[in-house]
């Protein structure tokens, strides 16, 4: 009897000492929005919730408490104990505003603080009191797997080396134009194979007469005589 009584009361110790807390992932948005308003692949989108692991690390252990996420993206942690823990949230698909936090429970209170990675203390405006309402975890963003190629004209322009022409409008204008410039001649000869001959004809007269201009305006030099020759001369008649 006495056994019986001393299990009665030890149970009772440990519920009225045992506290949790519940918290819920929000606003992950549906897969028919992923899928076709955004566009974007969600690998095992019709069941992810099962990919995003919540972990309760007590501060004195490296074993993690876990828990299950479930179709609402609801989840809750029972029979803490006093004392200091650490609450990762991680997800195959998505990204989150924040996934850490520093839990801090004791006998009659259960509170939580924003706890950034690489931060050394946590922010201590950021409390949440959870036993007054469930802590909120908030979508920030889909993760992308998949190197998406668009399509279109203007993706496979962007997605190629001269991609970084083409993200410039100043750079885009001159490039058009070499390349216009380039390739005139070759659409005039299909266009108009008769004003193509006459304009080739006129360059090449152009060239010519440009060609002969500079050969009259430099004569061959002339050689002058110097007065060595002449007094050479004039001995000579002496």
């Amino acid at each position: 009897m006495r056994l019986i009584v001393l299990s009665i009361f030890c149970i009772c110790i440990t519920f009225t000492t045992a506290i949790g807390f519940k918290g819920k992932i929000e606003g992950i948005p549906s897969v028919n929005e992923l899928y076709h308003t955004k566009n974007k692949i969600v690998p095992n989108g019709d069941n992810y919730n099962n990919r995003i692991s919540v972990d309760l690390y007590p501060l004195d252990s490296f074993t993690p408490i876990s828990t299950v996420v479930d179709s609402k993206y609801n989840f809750k942690f029972n029979n803490l104990e006093p004392g200091e823990y650490e609450l990762l949230v991680n997800s195959y698909d998505f990204g989150f505003e924040q996934n850490r936090f520093k839990i801090i429970a004791d006998e009659e209170s259960i509170v939580a603080y924003e706890h950034g990675i690489g931060q050394e203390t946590y922010n201590t405006t950021s409390l949440t009191n959870l036993n007054e309402k469930p802590l909120s975890i908030k979508y920030l963003a889909t993760k992308e797997f998949y190197e998406y190629h668009g399509g279109s004209l203007s993706d496979l322009l962007m997605n190629s080396p001269f991609g970084f022409i083409f993200k410039n409008k100043y750079m885009t204008i001159v490039f058009t134009a070499c390349l216009v410039i380039m390739a005139a001649p070759y659409i005039l000869q299909v266009v108009s194979p008769e004003f193509a001959a006459e304009l080739n004809q006129i360059q090449t007269q152009t060239a010519k007469e440009r060609l002969g201009e500079k050969v009259i305006e430099s004569p061959e030099p002339t050689i002058k005589s110097t007065g060595v020759n002449k007094s050479q001369g004039a001995k000579k008649r002496r």
